[in-house]
């Protein structure tokens, strides 16, 4: 994907990109990043910076405009998947396991098992089943706190 693509997508969630293709060791050096097998990714303030190696091929299987999420991959055999998007307050990027194809599937993913648990308990409806607070979890953040009624503490003295 060239970088103009790139930088397509990225603008349809409203984001800003810098996009550098870095070959050698050296220039990964004077940016001061570690080298890694094809690529980097960062936040700067309210900007992505990507930095990819010269053949790395990249994707965005999805695009989200409204929610302001997108789905990037980067490689090809042994790709990494992100997701990246706009939460409550601020820009965020995720790497997600298991290379999804579709934000909801990145952000089920991103959810502990426990909280999957909890979602299929409460039976939600799919609508409700990522928002910040609902019967199964109250999200804050990266943190999910799901409620446990018969949890007990032993009080002590």
């Amino acid at each position: 994907m060239r970088h103009d693509v790139i930088r397509h997508e990225f603008e349809a969630i409203g984001a800003k990109t810098a996009v550098e293709t870095l070959a050698g060791a050296g220039r990964w050096r004077r940016h001061g990043l570690i080298p890694v097998p094809d690529h980097g990714i960062n936040l700067r303030g309210d900007m992505f910076e990507l930095w990819l190696n010269r053949d790395v091929e990249v994707s965005v299987p999805e695009v989200q405009s409204r929610a302001r999420h997108l789905v990037l991959r980067v490689g090809s055999a042994e790709a990494r998947t992100y997701l990246c998007g706009h939460d409550e307050r601020q820009w965020f990027v995720a790497g997600v396991k298991d290379n999804p194809t579709t934000v909801e599937q990145a952000m089920r993913l991103l959810q502990p098992p426990a909280v999957r648990a909890a979602v299929i308990a409460a039976k939600l409806k799919h609508n409700q089943q990522f928002l910040r607070r609902n019967a199964a979890f109250i999200r804050q953040g990266e943190w999910f706190f799901v409620p446990a009624p018969e949890f007990a503490v032993e009080h002590t003295q």
